[in-house]
């Protein structure tokens, strides 16, 4: 069998894990959390708002 080599992360990847870790922690505390479960709308409009700014939505989609 051929060796593929090690899937390793890329230093972007790692930058990225980091910004949407402290973003997360920030933004979206566990006390606000549960407190979006009983919302009507559900979710905080300006967390998706930044996520938006970040490019988040669209990281899928290649350059």
């Amino acid at each position: 069998m051929e060796n593929l080599g090690t899937i390793g992360t890329t230093e972007e990847q790692i930058e990225l894990m980091d910004v949407a870790t402290n973003f997360c922690r920030d933004k979206s505390p566990i006390e606000k959390v549960r407190a979006l479960i009983d919302d009507e709308l559900g979710y905080d409009p300006g967390v998706w708002k930044e996520i938006g700014e970040l490019g988040w939505l669209a990281i899928a989609i290649p350059e």
